[in-house]
């Protein structure tokens, strides 16, 4: 997998206002680093949404998350923030339609992060999780793996389970966003193999790579590909 030290002049170039179109770029936003925007961006329906959040801290980290989205996705289609037509299909997974050709795009975010992958040359998925070693992981594993799955991870020493419950579940989760369907209710049904033409995790033909994420942080990225070319970008609101 290329990573983002292999494409600094792409990295420039998205930051510039006119990205590069590797096979995937991968946004990093820092919430806390942004101020708090305004709604105006949003549709009717992410407003609607973003006000059943009864949580002032959980509605201000989608409002900077949303917002953010829109802001980034604005810069591949020349349009204003608040113009870009999001779309999901009938499986819930979301895209933008751009004339012929379709802009595929996932986001997650956990704690002060939020990462957006975007793409114009097939379904992506993406996930990520802040490392919380103080979760029950042996819980949650029984709650949410199938049994062969939390067996393996509650093996291990106690200090590994942890951030290895939480890149399963970015795995995990990573495809389910890339095919569409329910999250978290799906995961025990998802069976993480190997790729036998790449040694890649994988699930089906979707492969699945670690991608580097923020300290503290652990992020998936699944595409159906044996192998892909991305671009890590911080995002800077003014950077246009």
């Amino acid at each position: 997998m290329t990573t983002s030290k292999e494409h600094a002049a792409d990295a420039a170039a998205a930051e510039s206002g006119m990205p590069a179109a590797p096979a995937v770029d991968v946004w990093r936003v820092a919430i806390p680093g942004l101020s708090q925007p305004a709604t105006a961006t949003l549709s009717p329906d992410e407003v609607r949404r973003l006000r059943r959040r009864l949580d002032e801290t959980d509605r201000r980290r989608a409002l900077v998350a949303w917002t953010s989205q829109r802001e980034i996705l604005s810069r591949y289609l020349a349009c204003a923030p608040r113009d870009v037509p999001l779309e999901r299909d009938r499986n819930g997974r979301p895209f933008v339609r751009t004339g012929g050709s379709v802009l595929e795009h996932s986001m997650a975010h956990s704690g002060a992060w939020m990462m957006l992958a975007v793409s114009r040359s097939g379904p992506v998925g993406l996930d990520l999780e802040q490392v919380d070693r103080a979760i029950d992981v042996g819980r949650l594993a029984a709650r949410f793996f199938a049994r062969e799955d939390a067996a393996a991870i509650v093996e291990l020493p106690p200090a590994e389970q942890a951030e290895a419950f939480l890149r399963a579940w970015t795995e995990k989760e990573a495809y389910l966003k890339g095919i569409g369907g329910g999250v978290p209710s799906r995961l025990r049904s998802v069976r993480v193999g190997f790729d036998s033409r790449s040694g890649n995790r994988a699930v089906g033909d979707w492969n699945l790579h670690a991608i580097e994420a923020p300290a503290g942080y652990v992020a998936c990225l699944a595409v159906r590909a044996v192998d892909v070319r991305t671009c890590t970008i911080d995002f800077r609101p003014d950077a246009r």
